[in-house]
């Protein structure tokens, strides 16, 4: 029969025995927690924003084949360039059609009538009619000529157009000049009704005159850069001379040299400026004679107006042959 053990003993061993079992709980705890890993809901979420898809693993050079370079279609060839065609000039305003003459302008109009051309002062030729002195001494400069009181001292301005068409005739003041190289019956006859004086426009480096001076008939003189030789011609015939050169006045006929050559211009502020500066001139001159650069619509608007003007402010507008001076005498 073996001893009683002591009492304390046995208590010792009871904490022993369940500090064991403690530790061998904790120990299987654990080791399940391990081997189930953690609950879903306590699992971390990626931080990855909503619309960027998740990022693939990454993989090696070896395991990724080479991506063969999408190669581009050929890029079509550009087109041709086109030069651009330089833009059309902007035609220039039309000149507005001149209104119905009143009654009493109808009759001054009618009464600057110049008479056609007469047999007596024309010379039968190979060339046509020439002009020549009738055998009453009438001379064609003065039998063609627009009526005009010379007893008027109003500063005068005249002007010549070249190479007028008819349709810009009724627009034109009636102490117009017209400078043509040749002209149809209808035109003259339409001038001379409304007492447009009328010039023979002569070719440059002209020898011999009667070659051009048969084109048409009832002009009062020539225009052209005519040399002294030419102007005895012209002066036998009884033709005034106007020389389109500034300060050169013929010397051995009845004419005068232009004081303005007026340029080309596009607007109407360019024309009123040259024709204000013909007026200047002939109010410190006492006249002055200016060319025109053609008949252009604009232009021939801005005459009109221009002319419609003078007397209002102390001028006259007078034709040509009013105008010109003796041979070797430049005395008005």
């Amino acid at each position: 029969m073996q001893p009683a053990g002591r009492p304390g003993q046995a208590l010792w061993r009871a904490l022993a025995v369940f500090w064991v079992l403690v530790l061998l709980g904790a120990g299987g705890t654990v080791a399940a927690l391990a081997w189930l890993g953690a609950p879903p809901a306590l699992a971390p979420r990626a931080l990855v924003p909503p619309s960027e898809p998740p990022s693939e693993p990454a993989s090696s050079p070896e395991d990724t084949p080479q991506a063969r370079p999408v190669e581009a279609p050929p890029a079509e060839p550009p087109p041709p360039a086109v030069a651009a065609a330089p833009p059309a000039p902007l035609p220039l305003p039309e000149a507005p059609e001149p209104p119905p003459l009143p009654g009493h302008e109808a009759e001054a109009t009618a009464s600057h009538a110049i008479p056609p051309p007469d047999p007596a002062l024309l010379e039968a030729s190979p060339a046509g009619p020439l002009p020549r002195i009738g055998a009453d001494g009438r001379q064609p400069r003065l039998a063609y000529a627009r009526p005009f009181d010379r007893a008027d001292t109003r500063p005068r301005v005249a002007l010549v157009i070249p190479d007028a068409s008819e349709a810009a005739l009724p627009r034109l003041p009636g102490a117009v000049a017209l400078a043509l190289p040749e002209a149809p019956a209808s035109l003259l006859a339409t001038a001379r009704a409304r007492g447009l004086e009328t010039l023979l426009l002569l070719p440059p480096g002209l020898e011999a005159p009667e070659a051009a001076l048969g084109r048409f008939a009832g002009y009062v003189g020539v225009l052209g850069a005519v040399e002294p030789g030419l102007q005895r011609t012209f002066a036998e015939r009884g033709l005034l001379v106007l020389d389109p050169r500034p300060g050169a006045p013929p010397r051995r006929a009845w004419g005068r040299a232009a004081d303005l050559q007026l340029e080309n211009a596009p607007t109407r502020g360019e024309i009123d400026r040259q024709l204000a500066q013909l007026e200047r001139l002939a109010r410190e001159q006492g006249s002055a004679l200016g060319l025109l650069p053609g008949a252009h619509p604009l232009i021939v608007s801005r005459v009109a107006a221009w002319a419609a003007e003078l007397p209002q402010r102390g001028l006259v507008l007078a034709p040509v042959s009013a105008m010109i001076r003796r041979p070797s005498s430049a005395e008005r």
